[in-house]
């Protein structure tokens, strides 16, 4: 008569499918690729709208960098009457008397305030995303898209189909 052996809970599906620890391997190889086929799209899309996010992110801190020199001209200009007859005479080309204007080639002096406030923003590069892993390339390669699924199909067909018999 031929003892019967207690099986845990965890591997019962297996010895129910007649299947070994070759099967579950295979099976969950399988499924990690089908499961990697389908997300790596969506982790590259993930990684794009990151990219884009911190992009605008800098932009949005050198407006609010803008906004606060303009802010901060503003109140120069408000309360300060040289600073006004300085900028009027700046914008419309006006030289005072005693004033000497020293003519640089090939450079010109900007006339208008908004270039002057660009030459003040300090730059803010947006913050690097990081790379996807490698096998999300591989999954993302086209020629390779199919095969990867037909040898996850094939797999999960070894996995649940095939019967592998294990000697006592």
């Amino acid at each position: 008569m031929r003892r019967t052996k207690t099986v845990p809970r965890i591997f019962a599906l297996p010895v129910i499918f007649g299947a070994g620890i070759i099967s579950w391997v295979v099976l969950l190889i399988s499924l990690a690729i089908i499961a990697l086929v389908v997300l790596a799209p969506a982790a590259q899309s993930l990684r794009q709208v990151r990219q884009r996010e911190h992009s605008l992110r800098a932009t949005l801190a050198l407006m609010k960098e803008k906004i606060a020199i303009q802010k901060q001209f503003i109140t120069l200009v408000e309360h300060d009457k040289r600073m006004m007859q300085r900028l009027a005479a700046r914008q419309m080309d006006i030289i005072t008397p005693g004033e000497k204007v020293l003519p640089l080639a090939g450079m010109t002096a900007p006339r208008d305030v908004q270039s002057l406030i660009a030459r003040a923003l300090k730059r803010v590069p947006p913050r690097p995303v990081p790379p996807l892993p490698w096998y999300d390339g591989v999954a993302l390669y086209r020629p390779l898209r199919i095969p990867m699924v037909i040898a996850a199909l094939m797999g999960l067909a070894f996995a649940f189909l095939v019967d592998v018999r294990r000697r006592d």
